[in-house]
């Protein structure tokens, strides 16, 4: 990601929480645009609760981060925005920040179907297990300390997976927010934050080397394992993109691209949740 915003003048801060600041200070080349944040640099009393909490997985423990590491940046900055690592950047990415001038949070949707005839009954209750928007992209101003509080408080509370009880770590907690904050920008096409689960949208071209959907470049894509694959494709109007990210994953000796062939321990999880779903969903229809 951080290979894709060179072009960029805009400060970008890595929070990293499994590495020691020797390794990645003096072991590490990384881009000169890259600012490094550990776990010391934060000042929130909520650090060690959370530590302590998702002590057992660091998955959990990283997302719950998000909210305290973005306030903890609007100390500095009067706009920023939390990026996940798996982002790559196709456009300049200074067109988010002008939505800053009338907005104080922004959000990205899923897209995943809006009717079960589009891409299947499972697809479409992904709207309401997983969440509206996703979580690896959010922009917030400064003034918009009254959300990132209800995001830290709501992380402090569970971040986890429990579908019977709403919860999808701390993303299904986005799901409120425009109806909770005043000034919350949506963006309604999926040009930010494209990825695997909406690549069913229409209209997704690519013309002169851009990829476009409807008239809009797409300024993002989400590469996800699940993206990866969709977009491994050689028909796909995104492959091209596919093919620069890897390029640049190569570049840096990234050894863990995943493969169609490794199943990781999420997707395993992930397929037993779908299995779960079939089940459950076949016995609720007889």
């Amino acid at each position: 990601m951080a290979e894709s915003l060179l072009s960029s003048d805009l400060p970008f801060y890595v929070l990293a929480i499994d590495f020691q600041i020797d390794q990645v200070r003096h072991e590490w080349n990384t881009p000169k645009n890259i600012h490094w944040l550990f776990l010391q640099d934060v000042s929130s009393a909520e650090i060690s609760f959370f530590k302590h909490k998702y002590s057992q997985n660091s998955d959990e423990f990283r997302w719950s981060l998000k909210p305290i590491l973005l306030k903890q940046l609007c100390k500095e900055f009067d706009q920023v925005c939390y990026l996940d690592n798996d982002l790559y950047f196709l456009q300049n990415p200074n067109i988010l920040f002008e939505k800053f001038e009338n907005h104080r949070i922004l959000l990205t949707p899923h897209f995943y179907p809006s009717s079960p005839d589009v891409r299947g009954a499972n697809w479409f209750e992904a709207n309401f297990q997983v969440g509206v928007y996703n979580a690896g992209f959010i922009g917030v101003r400064k003034d918009a300390s009254d959300f990132l509080d209800y995001w830290i408080n709501t992380c402090r509370y569970d971040v986890r997976k429990s579908y019977f009880r709403g919860l999808f770590d701390d993303q299904k907690y986005l799901d409120v927010v425009p109806a909770f904050f005043q000034q919350v920008y949506i963006h309604l096409v999926p040009t930010w934050n494209f990825a695997g689960w909406n690549d069913w949208y229409p209209n997704v071209k690519m013309i002169d080397n851009q990829l476009y959907i409807d008239k809009e470049k797409v300024l993002f894509i989400h590469f996800t394992s699940y993206s990866l694959n969709q977009f491994s494709q050689k028909e796909h109007p995104a492959f091209g993109a596919y093919k620069s990210y890897l390029k640049h994953l190569n570049a840096v000796s990234y050894q863990s691209i995943p493969k169609e062939s490794r199943c990781s321990k999420r997707q395993l999880k992930n397929y037993l949740r779908f299995l779960y779903w079939r089940i459950l969903k076949r016995i609720q229809s007889n």
